[in-house]
């Protein structure tokens, strides 16, 4: 992890902190990273996660895609236990944070008042609710992106849940936060989506919203954008969980939780 956590820190990483968990945890493996809030929101927004994302590279509208050559590396943090150690240690957190925003939010964590409330919570799909390592790592070369793989995973719903963000969205519905999920794919997904999320025990989120047809923002743009059409409607936006910084970026949220992702950058 040396190289990822040398590179990460050129770019947006600005300090290392710990964060308070159920259980201990490695210290070094909590980052909070300051983002500019967009617009005229003169603060930044917190993301708490790994630190293990890929840098920008430059990229500004391009999936940048980690390729053949770290492999062994990224093998290794996914198959060691470590990636799922640090997506139970980031769900942990999310809950952590979400329930105390939601006491000062609404004034209650009484899942009908909460639900009253209209507080919400954003996931991701891709390296948040399902894994796409398996298809990665089999792909040639690996870890670099072939169509034919993905349309193949989404159509057979072969892509695993990654179990303690699925944790994470029953324990949100639990205490009354309505989930919406915002994600890149494409609309002509939307139905091979929404079964694969029903068969990963994905159910009862507010709305699905995916990539427009014809839509040509990159991720960042489009994702706070659809955030903030729901303020918009009354919707108080508290965490969103992803696995990109472009999951949380531009505002109309109020704190990112960064999951592992190795493989590929979405700017």
């Amino acid at each position: 992890m040396t190289f990822f956590k040398r590179i990460a820190r050129s770019t947006t990483v600005v300090a290392i902190v710990a964060f308070a968990l159920v259980a201990p945890v490695n210290l070094a493996s909590a980052e909070t990273i300051s983002v500019d809030a967009g617009g005229n929101v003169n603060d930044s927004r917190p993301i708490t996660g790994t630190g293990q994302n890929l840098p920008s590279m430059g990229a500004t509208s391009d999936i940048w895609v980690i390729g053949p050559y770290l492999a062994p590396v990224i093998t290794s943090y996914y198959s060691s236990g470590q990636a799922l150690k640090d997506q139970s240690e980031v769900s942990a957190a999310a809950l952590k944070w979400t329930r105390s925003w939601v006491k000062k939010e609404c004034g209650s964590t009484k899942p009908a008042k909460v639900r009253a409330c209209k507080a919400a919570a954003v996931f991701d799909i891709d390296e948040t609710l399902l894994n796409n390592y398996e298809t990665f790592a089999k792909a040639d070369p690996q870890f670099t992106i072939v169509a034919a793989d993905f349309a193949a995973a989404n159509a057979n719903c072969t892509t695993p849940v990654i179990a303690p963000v699925r944790a994470l969205f029953d324990a949100f519905k639990k205490l009354g936060v309505t989930s919406f999920i915002i994600t890149g794919r494409a609309e002509n997904d939307r139905v091979s989506t929404e079964t694969c999320l029903a068969q990963a025990g994905i159910v009862g989120y507010g709305a699905l919203k995916l990539k427009p047809t014809g839509n040509t923002q990159n991720a960042a743009a489009r994702k706070s954008g659809q955030r903030q059409a729901l303020i918009e409607k009354g919707w108080k936006i508290g965490p969103s969980i992803g696995d990109q910084i472009s999951d949380m970026t531009n505002g109309s949220m109020q704190r990112g939780f960064l999951l592992p992702n190795l493989m590929y950058y979405v700017p």
